[in-house]
């Protein structure tokens, strides 16, 4: 009993210095400047894609014939698109250059054309996902940043923190009120109980955003907490299906007992693209 009781504890360290060092650097990173905010993502960027292409290439029948040269391929197209995308909000270069990630993606067409794997338009579908889901979302984080013509860093951590408190209170209710599974055939332990925790945690949360950053109302901030409670906890499905399919619990270790991180920005990825899109064309 008292082994036990040491090793929880022990988790319960790693975990909470993890999630210090980890919550530090983010803040840190999106708060100083544009630029540091656009090397934080970058980062974010490469990491996820190579723990994404870990999981595809583990999946069965999956294995590309050069797995190093294939994964090389999509770090450096996702990359590019990147820098593309945030060097137009940034106004590095001029916003036609936006084009430019079209062709990019469909390079991954002529790739499967000639990489002679057993199953090319599963590696294809794979790696275009990949590209879709991580490496357009963490470029997508500084236009956000940006969006209203000066850099507000605050509106960022806002939805950072909108997503991630969804995903804790829908766990902490789920653990102790939850009975009704949301989709059992993925993620047994997700019920619709603690995802409507989640709502309302993050509803409150939206509350007090719109004093913090009184430049976006209530309404606006309840938007994007919607967005985020309900197309959060969908990327956080479709990791889990990829896990699931994998036989794996987490997507990676970098992060001592918090996982990889794929893990930690499944469904900030998933929300971004929305949530962008709502703030781009309902700026009011």
């Amino acid at each position: 009993m008292a082994d036990l009781s040491k090793l929880f504890n022990k988790t319960l360290a790693t975990r909470a210095t993890t999630a210090l060092v980890f919550v530090s650097i983010m803040i840190l990173g999106i708060m100083i400047s544009p630029y540091t905010l656009w090397l934080l993502f970058g980062i974010i960027n490469v990491l996820s894609l190579v723990e994404f292409q870990k999981i595809s290439i583990a999946l069965p029948g999956n294995k590309p014939n050069h797995p190093g040269l294939e994964t090389a391929m999509v770090i450096t197209l996702g990359t590019i698109i990147y820098v593309i995308i945030t060097s137009v909000a940034l106004n590095w270069i001029d916003g036609r250059y936006i084009i430019l990630v079209m062709p990019l993606l469909f390079l991954l067409f002529i790739y499967a054309l000639y990489s002679r794997s057993e199953s090319p338009l599963s590696r294809m579908s794979l790696n275009l996902a990949s590209l879709l889901w991580i490496s357009i979302p963490t470029a997508l984080s500084l236009p956000i940043a940006l969006i209203d013509g000066t850099f507000s860093p605050l509106k960022l951590i806002g939805i950072i923190l909108l997503v991630w408190i969804s995903d804790s209170f829908a766990y902490i209710v789920g653990s102790v009120i939850g009975k009704t599974p949301l989709f059992k055939r993925i993620s047994p332990k997700k019920t619709w109980e603690g995802s409507a925790g989640g709502l309302v945690a993050s509803l409150l949360f939206a509350f007090l955003l719109s004093f913090i950053v009184p430049e976006w109302s209530f309404a606006k901030w309840s938007v994007i907490a919607v967005l985020a409670v309900f197309l959060g906890t969908t990327g956080d499905l479709i990791e889990s299906l990829l896990k699931r399919s994998v036989k794996i619990k987490d997507s990676g270790s970098i992060l001592p007992g918090h996982g990889g991180f794929l893990d930690r920005f499944d469904a900030y990825f998933f929300s971004v693209p929305f949530i962008y899109t709502y703030l781009y064309l309902f700026n009011l």
